[in-house]
C-alpha cells in the first residue's frame, strides 16, 4: 500500500513538473534567439560606424543580402562560419559565438 502511495506521488509530481520544464526550456530558447539577433544587429551597426570601414565597403554592405552581410561580419559559431540567420538562430549546440576576432556573445550551455 505504501509503495502505491509513493508511486502515485511520483506520478503526480512528474505530471506537474513536465509541462513547467517544457515552458522554461522554450522560454530559454526564445531568450537565446533574441540575444543572438541583438548581437548581430549590434555587430552590423559597429561595422557601419567603424572608422576603418571604407565608403566602398559600406556600399557593398548595404547592397548585400543577409548571407553576404554575415560573411562580411565574419560570424562563427563553434569555429564554423555562419552563412544564414536561420542557421545562426536555430543552432542548438552553440557553445560560443565570435564576430571578427573577439567573442561577442556569452557561452551557451
Amino acid at each position: 500500500m505504501e509503495l502505491l502511495v509513493v508511486i502515485s506521488l511520483i506520478a503526480l509530481l512528474t505530471a506537474i513538473a513536465a509541462p513547467m520544464y517544457s515552458k522554461y526550456k522554450t522560454h530559454g530558447i526564445e531568450a537565446r534567439k533574441k540575444t543572438i539577433i541583438e548581437t548581430v544587429a549590434a555587430a552590423k551597426a559597429a561595422y557601419r560606424y567603424d572608422p576603418g570601414t571604407t565608403t566602398a565597403q559600406l556600399a557593398a554592405f548595404d547592397a548585400a543580402d543577409d548571407t553576404a552581410r554575415l560573411t562580411m561580419l565574419e560570424i562563427t559559431v563553434n569555429n564554423k562560419p555562419i552563412t544564414s540567420m536561420a542557421e545562426l538562430v536555430e543552432g542548438t549546440e552553440q557553445t560560443s559565438m565570435v564576430i571578427g576576432d573577439s567573442v561577442t556573445a556569452p557561452s551557451f550551455p
